[in-house]
């Protein structure tokens, strides 16, 4: 017995199969009638549920893979429009920055007592600190060796260096971090005054030097332009300190600058065209 069920378990789960198929349609209709039709609607019931199930699944299937390539799409798309917003308000944040930028250097230009051409920054090189600029105006400015030049920063006049090579359509500016800088400054509430020497590539600080032992200096003091030698004008910001140094058995002591300037903020500066320089410009005194 058991052989023959293990031999014909199929036939036997197929007939069970129909006689319960047919039961369940006994239940389910009203008037039942046991016909050929009725019998082979039972046999192919499953076999139709079967199907149908395989087909709506792979339908939905495929309808979900449509659904998800039309969803990466306007992924793409959203992420495109995204970018291209940010690309915009990066452009006006700048045009906005650039806007600022030239009405304070407007409005500062109309209160210099001397004429002055504003110039923008086309090459700056901050691997050897900024030592020189280079901007976009040359002899056919009138940009002449030795002109001082400073620039608006926060709204206020802060000195960038003088230029030292000129060509027609462009001109070099050493700045105040060169090695070669030396300009005359002095304590912005006292009439002590002493020379501030660049220090790159050492360094991004300004030495102080010749400056009166005897002045009480402290951290954070603000220096400007003393306006000695003709070349800068006086009062236009240099730097604050960050060291000050009392020598025992010497007149001056040491103080050591932070320039107030930063390269990295400012696009534009402004050269002074006719402040009296009472001193010849040569090549040999270049760090006058």
């Amino acid at each position: 017995m058991n052989q023959y069920f293990l031999k014909n378990k199929f036939t036997i789960f197929f007939i069970i199969f129909i006689v319960i198929s047919i039961i369940s349609m006994f239940f389910t209709t009203s008037s039942f009638i046991l016909t050929p039709k009725v019998i082979f609607g039972a046999i192919s019931y499953p076999f139709v549920k079967a199907y149908t199930f395989v087909v709506q699944n792979t339908l939905t299937f495929f309808s979900s893979l449509k659904e998800l390539n039309l969803l990466k799409q306007e992924n793409v798309r959203l992420n495109e429009e995204l970018k291209q917003l940010k690309e915009a308000k990066f452009k006006l944040e700048l045009l906005e920055r650039e806007n600022k930028e030239l009405k304070q250097m407007l409005n500062l230009k109309e209160e210099a007592p001397y004429d002055v051409l504003p110039a923008q920054i086309i090459l700056k090189d901050p691997t050897n600190l900024y030592s020189v600029i280079t901007i976009n105006r040359g002899s056919n400015d009138n940009i002449k060796k030795g002109l001082a030049v400073y620039a608006i920063q926060d709204g206020e006049k802060i000195i960038v260096g003088k230029v030292i090579e000129v060509n027609f359509f462009y001109s070099k500016v050493m700045t105040v971090f060169d090695a070669r800088s030396s300009i005359s400054v002095k304590e912005l509430y006292s009439n002590y005054s002493g020379i501030a020497r660049g220090d790159a590539p050492t360094s991004n600080l300004l030495q102080v030097e010749y400056f009166p032992n005897e002045a009480d200096i402290f951290f954070n003091d603000i220096f400007i332009t003393a306006g000695f030698g003709g070349i800068f004008p006086p009062g236009i910001l240099v730097g604050k300190v960050v060291d000050v140094q009392k020598q025992n058995f010497s007149l001056y002591q040491k103080i050591t600058l932070k320039p107030l300037i930063d390269f990295s903020k400012i696009q534009y500066v402004f050269v002074i065209l006719n402040y009296e320089i009472t001193e010849d410009y040569t090549e040999s005194s270049i760090s006058q």
